[in-house]
């Protein structure tokens, strides 16, 4: 039979909302605790280190929006965050010039790309009729392709395609509509020793509240129980109690708990799971609202990977931040532009039909990679590599043979040599087949409409009895920072919040 557990609260998932919803109602005297499935604790903060010591971020590196992010202020005043802002000279490479001259001028033409997908595309389109970054270049390109020369017909639209490495997936599913309008304010820091110090901070902050002196008496104590895959989620509505069903994913064991509150943290890539039969899909009884899940539907999951190749020395030009290799031109394209001919894109969301063969050997000159330059930001031999789907799904099943074998091209055209040494180790993502992930982040795919997915999951109306006793948390879950550690951590902050201003005025 299955143990039961009673809290006032039940927090779903170990990640920095999950941990910041913890601290906000423990500040307030909500009794609560964490469930989560993985081994360890971070969620999509996930620090490693190599043999030679050196600190690697799988998840996420950077302190965005600096103008207006909260943590970097906090993190500065506390003291043992390393950041580095990487926004120095930043080269473009291609495979036919190396560093492309800036007398090419792509960069203004990409610039005016990016306007009129932001002032043409964003007002154009409604979710319906979008259309992907690939299209709306075309359609650009075909109004000025007067105004262009050969060169940057061919190479400004690979330079747009820097989209991809920010959200991390392809120009062929991007949507116009939306890429224009996901704003940021400010520059970027490059965290250098690791996401994980900001995350064990927070940790720290967590375990004194909880009266602990250290992190693993959280687990310890049960405040944090790991390796619980919450499977089943119920409602009694005479009890007006919350019932979560857990799978021990060593023991097997299941437990049930209950509470009268609940805070979801998952990432939207696994809450709209269907198939109950995938590791981390929870079945919801009664179902989600439908205007919930219908929203769901309209919003995607990226997968943008990240691959860290260590060198015993730096050999490229280290006075560089950034190595932007674009991919070779779209001939398809440009033919059509040339020709006057029409193209015919595809409106499919399910980035399965243009998959790469994992039995392959890709050119990696058709793909767009950002290299950042680590020898510069963190003073360590180590270039990393983000790449967006479908190159990311390759790599992360592919052996360091073969992924080597495809960035060794790159990393040799960018540091203008012939014969260049090959690392001493690689490390790379493996979000993409993560079960508790299925992704890296909340995405921009053609007809999505994050906007309304995220308003209907922060009024969370009409779950179980309707009175706001489930709320969701996230970086999908915010319209401020999506996609950022910040926006998760401010979306925690805020609904934690009005489940405290809940639980006070029902005391009065």
């Amino acid at each position: 039979m299955p143990q039961k557990n009673f809290h006032q609260t039940i927090i779903i998932g170990a990640g920095i909302s999950g941990i910041k919803s913890s601290i906000e109602l423990t500040k307030n005297g909500v009794d609560n605790i964490i469930i989560e499935a993985r081994d360890r604790l971070g969620g999509r903060l996930h620090t490693i280190k190599t043999k030679t010591g050196i600190p690697m971020d799988l998840g996420a590196s950077w302190f965005h929006d600096c103008l207006v992010n909260p943590l970097l202020k906090k993190t500065f005043d506390k003291g043992n965050v390393n950041f580095y802002y990487d926004d120095g000279k930043w080269d473009i490479v291609t495979k036919k010039h190396g560093v492309v001259s800036d007398n090419l001028k792509l960069r203004p033409v990409a610039d005016e790309v990016n306007a009129y997908l932001k002032e043409i595309c964003t007002k154009k389109y409604t979710p319906a009729t979008d259309v992907s970054v690939r299209e709306a270049c075309y359609d650009y390109l075909k109004q000025k392709k007067f105004t262009l020369t050969k060169e940057q017909l061919e190479y400004a639209p690979q330079l747009v395609r820097y989209f991809e490495l920010w959200i991390g997936s392809s120009w062929d599913l991007l949507s116009a509509r939306c890429i224009s309008e996901d704003a940021h304010y400010g520059r970027n820091a490059m965290v250098t020793n690791g996401y994980i110090t900001f995350y064990n901070d927070e940790l720290e902050e967590l375990f004194k509240l909880k009266g602990h002196s250290e992190t693993s008496q959280l687990i310890e104590n049960g405040n944090i129980l790991l390796n619980k895959c919450v499977y089943k989620i119920t409602f009694d509505d005479k009890a007006k109690r919350i019932h979560i069903y857990t799978r021990d994913r060593v023991s097997k064991t299941i437990e049930e708990f209950e509470c009268e509150y609940l805070i979801c943290s998952i990432p939207l890539s696994v809450l709209k799971l269907q198939d109950y039969a995938q590791e981390g899909a929870i079945q919801w009884q009664p179902p989600l609202p439908i205007d919930i899940r219908a929203k769901l539907d309209r919003i995607s999951f990226s997968s943008l990977g990240k691959v860290f190749l260590e060198f015993s020395d730096c050999f490229w030009p280290n006075k560089t931040d950034r190595f932007l290799c674009l991919a070779e031109p779209d001939d398809n394209l440009t033919d059509a532009i040339e020709n006057g001919t029409k193209i015919t894109f595809s409106k499919n969301r399910d980035s399965s039909w243009y998959k790469i063969d994992p039995r392959s050997s890709p050119d990696p000159f058709k793909y767009s990679v950002l290299f950042m330059n680590l020898s510069r930001a963190a003073k360590v031999p180590v270039l990393l590599a983000l790449i967006a789907e479908p190159l990311t799904q390759y790599i992360e099943s592919s052996s360091n043979e073969k992924v080597w074998q495809f960035f060794e091209p790159l990393v040799a055209n960018i540091s203008g040599k012939k014969t260049i040494p090959a690392p001493i180790s690689i490390h790379h993502t493996v979000w993409s087949s993560d079960p508790f992930s299925r992704g890296s982040y909340t995405g921009l795919t053609i007809g999505d409409d994050p906007d309304a997915c995220v308003d209907s999951l922060i009024e969370a109306r009409d779950i179980f009895d309707g009175t706001g006793r489930v709320r969701f948390v996230g970086e999908g879950v915010t319209k401020e920072a999506s996609g950022c550690v910040h926006g998760a951590w401010m979306s925690a902050k805020k609904e934690a919040g009005k489940i405290v201003s809940k639980i006070n005025r029902s005391k009065l």
